[in-house]
């Protein structure tokens, strides 16, 4: 039988029940056909998950008892994006596969070759709502946080800091030893202007390349946080 992860926002280590937002009532009742005594697993996106099982079903309202123990799973090393807003589905796609992986955080950043955009209120909740459900399908503890519009000028990064440029060596394990946080930037499709690339030398910041080819925004993200993740893994 395949697990059912409900989101709960209220999930601590101290009650032994607890009812799920409206939402996810309405997602396990008429979606999964949900049924009491039914066995799920909660999250709540912090790391924290706790077996149980459906006590009380209601119209837009579901209880869950404890069955089992709350556990606390950790971040390993947090790796977060930083980079230009890519267009439309481009940018659901980033977000539903860095939040599979299990990327900290995104940061929009407006670059000299890309256009500046922000992200509205109700984008901004429209994306969270698909990190949550990529969070769930994908088993990953943390929920990604999406935040605020960055320019350069902006950045102040404690950790490590690599930038993915195509006219730069080739990335390899050794760059990616380490515990630091590790804040990932990659550019626009027309790549880094001269500026950029004084200004990252100037902060000591590495610049590394992926392909030969120029790759689309989501395309260079993903594949820096895959590599990163796995790369990172071995040089442990």
């Amino acid at each position: 039988m395949r697990e059912i992860r409900l989101w709960c926002e209220a999930l601590n280590d101290t009650s032994s029940t607890w009812e799920v937002e409206a939402s996810e009532a309405h997602h396990f009742q008429r979606v999964l056909r949900g049924k009491l005594g039914q066995e799920v697993v909660l999250v709540d996106g912090r790391g924290g998950e706790a077996p149980a099982k459906c006590i009380l079903m209601e119209k837009k309202r579901v209880v869950f008892q404890r069955s089992g123990p709350f556990l606390k799973r950790e971040r390993g090393r947090s790796i977060h994006l930083i980079g230009p807003l890519p267009k439309g589905r481009r940018f659901d796609q980033l977000m539903e596969k860095a939040q599979e992986m299990g990327c900290a955080s995104y940061a929009p950043l407006s670059t000299e070759f890309s256009v500046r955009e922000e992200l509205s209120a109700s984008m901004r909740e429209r994306t969270r709502e698909r990190l949550k459900e990529a969070c769930k399908q994908s088993r990953c503890p943390h929920l990604m946080e999406l935040k605020g519009e960055l320019e350069l000028s902006d950045l102040d990064l404690l950790g490590d800091v690599m930038v993915l440029d195509v006219h730069s060596p080739a990335l390899e394990v050794g760059d990616l030893k380490g515990t630091q946080p590790l804040h990932l930037l990659f550019g626009p499709e027309a790549g880094w202007s001269d500026r950029e690339r004084s200004c990252f030398d100037d902060l000591g910041w590495r610049r590394r390349g992926l392909s030969v080819n120029h790759l689309r925004m989501e395309t260079a993200a993903a594949l820096g946080l895959g590599m990163a993740l796995h790369f990172g893994r071995e040089g442990r």
